[in-house]
């Protein structure tokens, strides 16, 4: 590691440190608080001192360590593993740290003589009768499950497959009386059991397959070299401790058990406790059936030594390694790295342990199953990242190494997908793509889901695909996927990589919500309203909307909103539709804010705030938001007029597919202003993009760039053929310019049956030119029978419009 690596590590764990007792997540204790300060030894952190609290005389331990950065990082580590357990009776407690010049300490609860298992046994040995081992044997052992069930591996093992070996060592040195793999004579053959396991990098610098991959560690019984080497070596190849002459068959035959090579084959912490408390009532039951009594000093002393031992001490011993050196194959030598052993033979934990890892994933499949929102998801992975004290690059790291399951396949693949920890880069879209088709192989049903998502959507290197997207979110139902129900009724309602088909669309949200998926249920509430695959029914959709809304769902307070302010399913009321608004505005819902905008702008006249709430709107990416923002500024509503602000917002919705912007951004491109400069090639360009959606208006305008040569070759047939697309969704502007283009002959055959009719309806809807037109059409018998009297009339119509030309006709009449 480079001294800038160290350097930077250094400072993010002391940083922790201050920010933590900065923001009262860690209680400081002034140095001043203590007295009677007396130093009795020291630990893999530095000095130990034990102390008494200024206003008692209770006992305090200060455990002081420096700034290395190894030290740094182990503190941190442990205090984070101390939030779960140290409300326990059985783990030393937690007071705090304090601090004396530039040296911190953790205040600790103090524990007399730090009595060991080890010292208990050397002095008492010859008390205990069977009774006492058992119960000795289930109080260390709980003592392990506990940690099991806080999600916690004891700091000196890799696994929780190790803590199962080590608690089989404990039980067999509760047997014996003395400490293991200190007394080699009692150490047996047997390769029935299979040896200790051990990480094969730390020992041969290579690699094999056959070994599971954790760490060996034991505690020298000799000062000599040569004789650690050796029993190292005997215990690799199958060594272990004898069984004790008289120790019962079923305690022996339980930490054979724990002993076993395969780590799988081993029981679980919980299976040794069941064990134990099955062989203590067996005793119990047998004791009491021969009117035997366990002796009541030595149940009460192992009662006091339980209380003492077994506050387990979460403290790393990282720092107290030795190195010695051994030949390989008579060829080379290595390093081996090993510590004096405090609870187990296993020199490491395992930071990311399986079960952290596991309800991460489970939580956010949890979250997928209840609402679909893929933007958030790398929010939700931060956030509970953060909550569980952990990094990134260390849950991403733990990943790597375990690859062996498809959940943890996919999950890699996310941390890709959304560059959680990791530098943003074109490749992480390739590894992540890889990943999530390897677990979409095994059927893993979320992955099935990121891979139809990812054939959806457009990355680079790879083509949009819905027959595929269909295809994948169709294979993540048949394994049982709830969101893929949710999915697959989306494509069914938009034809998604298969025909449209609502009544399909509404049988999949419905199964889906009824796997509680809320997505499910606000599109089916949606179906309902509208009718959609489904008999229309309002108020059904008012129920869904309503049920959901008390259950803070954002979406449904807002369309709840809209069911009071339109009477959807139920009666107008205009100050609940306003309630549900601010409800789902105050939960950042930006469709709720758009809407209290414009009530404010509409009803309230309170233009300031109508500005607030639309910029809040817009800055969330509400498209209408943006473009009405932009007209807040070009007209100065609520706040300064602002033309090039107004001109960005129309642009930046524009090109986000907002049709209304598109059409605004070529009226200016068309005209020119001061802020904007007349292009008539960007104008066309504009109102292309949106005549491509359909928008009438934008039809009509296109036509006319077309009839003109407005940035594009003058196409008299084009032109006709996009006002009468516009024409018949009864755009009242094309409606008159068809009617001219059957007139004179533009871009079609002269038909003045067709132009009469065509003036008539917009006439009929007041349009000024068209009444004029049509008055024309009456006095020169065109498309119809000549009729003076009609003429006079539309003319006169005309002409209260404000048309000059009705007026002139008049005085011809």
């Amino acid at each position: 590691m480079s001294t800038d690596t160290r350097i930077k590590d250094s400072n993010y764990y002391f940083d922790w440190l201050e920010k933590s007792i900065s923001e009262k997540r860690l209680k400081y204790h002034d140095y001043s608080e203590f007295k009677n300060l007396q130093l009795i030894g020291n630990s893999s952190f530095g000095n130990i001192v034990r102390a008494n609290w200024k206003n008692d005389n209770d006992f305090v331990t200060l455990k002081s360590f420096n700034n290395d950065t190894k030290i740094l990082k182990n503190v941190v580590e442990e205090l984070k593993l101390y939030r779960n357990v140290d409300n326990h009776e059985n783990i030393l407690q937690f007071y705090g740290i304090t601090k004396l010049e530039t040296e911190y300490s953790l205040v600790m609860e103090y524990s007399d003589d730090f009595l060991t298992l080890n010292n208990y046994l050397n002095k008492h040995f010859e008390e205990l009768d069977w009774c006492d081992k058992y119960q000795l044997a289930l109080q260390l052992a709980s003592a392990v499950e506990f940690m099991h069930d806080c999600d916690i591996i004891h700091h000196n093992l890799l696994s929780k497959k190790s803590n199962v070996y080590s608690v089989g060592i404990l039980i067999w040195q509760i047997s014996s009386g003395y400490e293991p793999f200190t007394n080699p004579k009692d150490i047996e053959d047997d390769d029935d059991d299979g040896s200790i396991s051990f990480d094969v990098d730390e020992i041969f610098d290579d690699k094999s397959e056959d070994v599971d991959d954790e760490t060996f560690v034991y505690k020298p019984y000799s000062e000599d070299i040569e004789d650690n080497h050796t029993l190292i070596l005997k215990i690799i190849n199958g060594k272990r401790e004898k069984i004790i002459y008289g120790t019962p068959i079923e305690y022996s035959v339980l930490y054979k058990e724990c002993w076993k090579y395969e780590p799988n084959e081993r029981p679980n912490i919980h299976q040794v406790v069941s064990t134990l408390e099955k062989i203590i009532s067996f005793e119990q039951n047998y004791t009491e059936e021969n009117h035997l009594l366990m002796d009541d000093f030595k149940s009460s002393s192992v009662n006091n030594l339980l209380s003492k031992i077994n506050k387990i001490e979460f403290e790393s011993s990282f720092f107290n390694q030795k190195s010695i050196q051994f030949e390989k194959n008579n060829s080379s030598s290595t390093n081996l790295t090993y510590q004096p052993m405090d609870f187990s033979i296993f020199n490491e934990i395992n930071e990311f342990n399986n079960i952290i890892v596991d309800k991460l994933i489970d939580y956010v499949i949890k979250k997928h199953n209840e609402i679909i929102n893929f933007n958030e998801i790398k929010h939700i992975i931060e956030q509970e990242i953060l909550q569980l004290n952990q990094t990134s690059s260390n849950l991403i790291n733990w990943l790597i190494e375990n690859q062996h399951m498809s959940k943890y396949i996919w999950f890699l693949g996310l941390f890709y997908y959304y560059n959680i920890g990791i530098e943003s880069s074109d490749c992480n879209n390739d590894k992540a793509f890889k990943l999530f088709v390897k677990a979409a192989n095994d059927n893993y049903s979320i992955s099935l889901i990121y891979l139809a998502k990812w054939y959806y959507n457009v990355y680079k290197g790879f083509n949009r695909d819905k027959t595929l997207t269909f295809k994948w979110y169709q294979k993540s139902v048949e394994n049982e996927s709830i969101i893929g129900q949710f999915y697959l009724g989306y494509c069914y309602e938009l034809g998604i990589g298969t025909r449209q088909n609502f009544k399909r669309s509404v049988y999949w949200y419905q199964k889906a919500a009824n796997n509680e998926n809320i997505s499910a249920k606000l599109y089916l509430a949606n179906c309902y309203r509208l009718g959609k695959g489904i008999e229309k029914n309002q108020i059904r959709a008012f129920d869904y909307y309503n049920t959901l809304a008390k259950k803070e769902i954002f979406e449904a307070q807002y369309q709840l909103g809209n069911c009071f302010h339109n009477g959807i399913g139920t009666k107008i009321d205009t100050n609940i539709a306003l309630y549900w608004y601010n409800k789902a505005a105050e939960n950042g819902n930006e469709s709720a804010e758009y809407e209290l905008s414009k009530y404010y702008e509409l009803v309230k006249r309170d233009k300031i705030k109508a500005f607030e709430y639309c910029k809040k709107s817009a800055e969330k990416g509400n498209l209408d938001a943006q473009f009405q923002l932009g007209s807040y500024y070009s007209n100065g509503i609520g706040i300064e007029f602002n033309k090039e602000k107004a001109f960005e917002l129309y642009k930046r919705a524009a090109e986000n597919d907002h049709v209304l912007a598109q059409i605004h951004l070529g009226n200016l491109y068309e005209n020119g202003s001061n802020e904007v400069e007349k292009d008539l090639g960007k104008a066309f360009h504009w109102y292309n993009k949106a005549a491509i959606s359909g928008n009438e208006i934008a039809q009509y305008n296109l036509a006319r760039c077309y009839e003109l040569g407005n940035g594009v070759t003058k196409n008299a047939d084009i032109a006709f053929m996009y006002y009468e697309k516009s024409a018949k969704k009864e755009y009242l502007d094309a409606q008159i310019k068809l009617g001219f283009c059957y007139h004179n002959g533009i871009g079609t055959k002269i038909d003045k049956i067709k132009a009469f009719e065509l003036y008539k309806l917009a006439a009929e809807e007041g349009h000024s030119i068209a009444q004029n037109n049509l008055g024309t059409l009456y006095a020169n018998g065109e498309g119809t029978e000549k009729d003076l009297e009609k003429a006079i009339y539309w003319y006169q119509k005309a002409a209260k419009n404000g048309n000059n030309n009705a007026l002139y006709n008049l005085g011809e009449c």
